[in-house]
């Protein structure tokens, strides 16, 4: 990612409120801005792959999360 210089990456994945939280963290930490849609990342428990208020209070807090992938795209 440095030798690219990579400013910015985007996540997406299954288990929103575990593994791409966590990498969305490290990537933080690392002074990456992280970016993400609703419409590709979603919690893993049961049927309901939508997000926590919890999970997606911490995204909107710290990351730049879209609604949907058009909006994302778009801006």
């Amino acid at each position: 990612m440095k030798k690219l210089k990579a400013k910015q990456i985007l996540l997406m994945g299954i288990n929103a409120n575990g593994c791409v939280q966590d990498t969305a963290m490290g990537a933080i930490k690392r002074g990456y801005k992280v970016i993400t849609s609703l419409g590709i990342i979603a919690n893993s428990k049961g049927n309901d792959l939508k997000l926590s208020s919890k999970n997606l209070k911490w995204y909107k807090e710290n990351t730049r999360v879209f609604e949907d992938i058009e909006d994302m795209l778009n801006s």
